[in-house]
């Protein structure tokens, strides 16, 4: 292995999902000997762990790639936006060669900017992009150019796609993009809080984490958890983890309302620190219509929460039904009922699903094999 100075380009500065699993990567492969380097657009939370950690990057402004192409006045903003880009990427360009000066392979961190197509095409250096979303399925994002120009840019000028699970390989391989690997994303040890396995009590906390949206499918969660406290008297508390400033969600809020559920729903907004609500929790439940990958469920897998998910996306990927967790009908939602109730009551079942859960993630999806997988593509890819 040649240790190597990669440029990392997050598409934005926050600290969730891709920019979590992309800041562990990076710990990693520093351990490992490389350098890893970033560009983002601005200053933010995923700065301040840069810093503690001891990572360089550079900020300067870019926009996304791709936007809400439902409406003509989305569209339109989402074409202004690129094709003002490249102006924008040369000014960030010149900053990165400035202070980095040397760079070995650029890793765009999404699918949904292109700006490290662009350096691969004035630099030649070697380009690999992590494919960590749908896009137009989950996010309702596309090219303002149309897939077809996306499709080209991207076989023309990244020399790797990562897939971050089959479900993201399969589709962007019939979009037509080429050279996919998938490598599963990898969860740290410090993401590990539950100690004690399936605490036997009297009564039942559920977590849900994530942006509270539609594509998350939060309200049939809800909506099953409110029949089980109506129909059975069962002492159960739903929280829900996640930003929740969407009409989605204030809808979801006046739903609990008028069903006056909310002592057991609670909606605990965006949360840093989720320590305290994963070691507590007894079920956890993935609700989403299509998830990329589920890095939340790995660790639910990882803290012994025996976990519920929908029956769309990576979901299936990674929980095989009643072995390592139990898969719902995501068109039934008397199917999620059951799987709640059936979770609530068997101990035994709790305590096999969530066992045979941890011992499957902590062989398979860890920051140690991920960047080590990674490492390699790199390998290969210099000598492309």
């Amino acid at each position: 292995m040649n240790n190597k100075r990669i440029l990392f380009i997050a598409s934005y500065s926050g600290l969730m999902g891709a920019n979590l699993s992309m800041l562990q990567l990076m710990i990693e492969l520093k351990k490992m000997g490389h350098t890893p380097l970033l560009l983002i657009p601005s200053e933010g939370l995923l700065s301040n762990e840069l810093k503690k950690n001891n990572i360089e990057y550079v900020t300067s402004l870019f926009f996304l790639s791709l936007c809400d192409t439902s409406s003509i006045i989305c569209w339109a903003k989402g074409l202004i936006r690129v094709l003002i880009n490249p102006v924008f990427y040369l000014f960030a360009y010149a900053k990165v060669r400035y202070k980095f000066n040397k760079i070995d392979i650029i890793h765009s961190n999404s699918s949904v900017i292109h700006i490290g197509e662009f350096f691969n095409l004035i630099s030649g250096i070697k380009h690999v992009k992590h494919l960590r979303e749908f896009g137009s399925i989950d996010y309702n994002l596309n090219y303002a150019l149309g897939k077809w120009l996306q499709k080209k840019i991207n076989n023309w000028f990244v020399n790797q796609n990562i897939a971050i699970s089959d479900s993201i390989n399969k589709h962007y391989t019939k979009t037509g993009f080429k050279n996919i690997i998938t490598i599963y994303n990898g969860i740290s040890d410090d993401r590990i809080y539950k100690k004690n396995i399936c605490e036997k009590r009297d009564y039942t906390n559920i977590i849900c984490i994530g942006v509270i949206n539609e594509k998350k499918n939060q309200k049939q969660v809800v909506e099953s958890v409110i029949s089980i406290i109506e129909n059975t008297q069962k002492k159960i508390c739903l929280y829900l983890l996640g930003g929740d400033n969407s009409i989605y969600a204030e809808s979801l809020k006046r739903y609990v309302i008028e069903h006056n559920a909310e002592k057991y729903v609670i909606f605990c907004g965006y949360k840093k620190d989720i320590s305290t609500e994963i070691s507590n929790a007894d079920i956890a439940v993935v609700p989403s219509l299509n998830e990329a990958f589920g890095r939340v469920t790995i660790e639910y897998m990882l803290n012994h929460i025996p976990v519920i998910v929908s029956n769309k996306g990576a979901n299936i990927e990674l929980v095989e039904n009643h072995i390592s967790g139990l898969v719902y009908n995501i068109e039934n939602t008397s199917s999620l009922e059951k799987c709640i109730l059936s979770l609530c009551e068997d101990y035994s079942l709790r305590y096999k699903l969530s066992d045979a859960a941890y011992n499957f993630a902590k062989c398979k999806y860890t920051s140690l094999v991920n960047a080590k997988c990674i490492s390699d593509i790199y390998d290969k890819t210099e000598k492309i």
